[in-house]
């Protein structure tokens, strides 16, 4: 009787991509894809999933649960870098600039463009920790396969994460929704005047009839305004309520929690609502002696003796998880946070970033660390922008650095540093005083050196 032929695991895996496949094999994947051109490109590298070769991801039940999420992760990975051929056929024109136009209009969504450097949308480069994505990982099928808490649990959260009561805080799926429902709440007097500072985030007056809106634009080329300056413009011409983002975004002009203090005790004898944004605050230099909450009004004693005050905060930006959409309003006005959590969806955030409240308190020590990093990185970038002949560069608290262009447009250069696959921000159209303007996010020190190459390259 012929003995049966003995078989073995040869561990070859793989899946379809746009245009081609991917085979694994091991710690080893390869990717073939026919371009649009008929060529074959073909890409190898390792991947050695999120638990490496740690022993206890390899014990039964706990290896399928990481085999699964390996799975997701390197096929979103090669999925996404298949794609990028087409995306990029798709939206090559004849010209550059129809690209750049087009690449503008994304608002978002650029890990399609696994090359391209972001220095248009603005997070945190240092933070979250290794540590805390791999929590979130080790949760990863739970949070994706379970509904996330309502309204009540996630206001609970917010006030333990900010310090404040839970009547006087909602979490928002972004800063966006937050700013949405607040204004129409505000709308209720539909003649009421809102004072707005140009150039701003567009969010704000997009949500208001151009009548009501009550215009401040900073004088010189800087953009650089102070209280005395707001305080003046206002008391001649009359609103209802005050926005300001501070620091503001896109000049970095920054108002010192002193002087904001006394903007709005000024609105209080005006009898005026003041929102304020303190998306960017988290990133303002601090002396040796202070602290984060220092510089922050999201605090108790603040909300209850100015009852007028909303201030919006997009954890998006400081916490650098855009992704996780999230953002909180905090105001004593109790009736306001009521009409605001009945008037957004029972789920209005997922359980990703219901998660991330949860635990982010344990990672206050990393986050405080991540913003020095960052206030450095900016330091170091502003210097290295100096040098640059092209470039006038104005001074910033935030995660960004405005530059005023000399002897250049800003689309030439926002053009040529697309072709570098570097994305920048062209001011141009929100600052119509004559001048060329671009807004640069700070990055890790690598991106960083990667811009100033491009940059200086282009002096030639």
């Amino acid at each position: 009787m012929a003995k049966k032929k003995q078989t073995h695991y040869s561990g070859i895996g793989g899946q379809a991509v746009l245009e081609g496949v991917m085979m694994k094999n091991r710690d080893k994947y390869a990717v073939a894809v026919r371009k649009p051109n008929g060529e074959i490109e073909v890409e190898v590298e390792e991947y050695k999933g999120i638990c490496g070769d740690k022993k206890f991801a390899k014990l039964p039940f706990i290896r399928g649960v990481f085999a699964f999420i390996d799975s997701l992760v390197l096929g979103m990975k090669v999925t996404t870098y298949s794609a990028s051929f087409y995306e990029e056929e798709d939206e090559k024109p004849s010209k550059t600039e129809e690209k750049l136009e087009k690449m503008q209009k994304r608002f978002g969504g650029y890990w399609r463009y696994p090359k391209l450097i972001d220095f248009c949308y603005l997070v945190n480069p240092y933070y979250p920790p290794v540590k805390l994505k791999e929590e979130m990982k080790s949760n990863f099928e739970t949070l994706l396969t379970e509904y996330p808490s309502g309204m009540e649990v996630n206001a609970l959260l917010a006030a333990g994460a900010f310090g404040v009561k839970p009547e006087h805080i909602i979490v928002g799926n972004g800063a966006a929704e937050l700013i949405k429902g607040l204004l129409e709440y505000l709308s209720v007097s539909a003649d009421g005047k809102v004072g707005c500072i140009y150039p701003t985030f567009e969010e704000y007056p997009n949500r208001l009839k151009k009548e009501r809106i009550v215009p401040f634009v900073p004088a010189g080329e800087a953009m650089h305004y102070t209280v005395e300056d707001l305080m003046q413009f206002y008391s001649v011409h009359k609103i209802n309520t005050l926005v300001l983002i501070n620091p503001d975004n896109p000049s970095g002009n920054y108002i010192s929690y002193k002087e904001c203090i006394r903007l709005i005790g000024w609105c209080k004898q005006q009898d005026m609502a003041v929102i304020l944004d303190e998306s960017f605050v988290d990133f303002v230099d601090i002396g040796p002696e202070e602290d984060i909450a220092d510089v922050s009004l999201i605090r108790d004693s603040v909300l209850e003796e100015y009852h007028k005050l909303y201030i919006i905060k997009s954890i998006s930006k400081s916490y650098g998880i855009p992704g996780a959409r999230l953002g909180v309003l905090a105001s004593s006005d109790e009736q306001l946070i009521r009409y605001l959590k009945k008037d957004v969806s029972i789920w209005n955030i997922n359980s990703f970033g219901e998660f991330f409240m949860q635990i982010k308190e344990k990672y206050d020590k990393d986050y405080v660390e991540a913003l020095g990093k960052l206030r450095e990185c900016r330091k170091q970038l502003v210097r290295q922008l100096k040098d640059i002949s092209f470039l006038e560069v104005y001074p910033s608290q935030a995660n960004f650095v405005m530059c005023r262009l000399k002897g250049i447009t800003a689309a030439d250069l926002c053009t040529s540093l697309l072709q570098e696959n570097i994305f920048v921000k062209d001011l141009t159209k929100k600052i119509k005083n004559g001048y060329q303007y671009i807004r640069l996010s700070i990055r890790s020190e690598e991106d960083n050196d990667r811009l100033i190459t491009a940059l200086r390259q282009l002096e030639r």
